[in-house]
C-alpha cells in the first residue's frame, strides 16, 4: 500500500533533495519486503527474531527516561505494561 502510494508520486516535479527522499524511501520499502520473504529453517526471518524484549522494553524506557508526569502516573504506566507480558509473549507462540 505504501509502495503504491509512493509510486503514484511524479518524480518530476520533485526537487533535487526530494528525489533523494524518494529514492530512499523506495531503497527502505525494498529492504523491509525482502526481510519478510527470507526464510531460515522454514520460518519466515522475522519470526526467528525475538522481537518480543525490544517491543516490551522500548515503552518501558520511555516512561523511566522522558516522562516528565509524576513518579506515581508513571508507576501505574509501568504495571499496566508488565501486567500485559505474558498474555503478548504467548499470542507470539504457536
Amino acid at each position: 500500500m505504501l509502495l503504491r502510494s509512493l509510486e503514484s508520486i511524479d518524480k518530476n516535479v520533485l526537487s533535487f533533495d526530494e528525489k533523494i527522499d524518494y529514492e530512499l524511501c523506495e531503497l527502505i520499502l525494498e529492504q523491509h519486503r525482502l526481510s519478510y520473504e527470507l526464510e531460515l529453517d522454514g520460518y519466515p526471518h522475522n519470526m526467528r527474531r525475538p522481537m518480543a524484549c525490544d517491543t516490551i522494553t522500548a515503552p518501558l524506557f520511555m516512561l523511566f527516561i522522558s516522562d516528565l508526569r509524576a513518579e506515581k502516573l508513571r508507576l501505574v504506566n509501568i504495571i499496566t505494561i508488565l501486567e500485559s507480558v505474558p498474555a503478548y509473549i504467548l499470542s507470539y507462540c504457536r
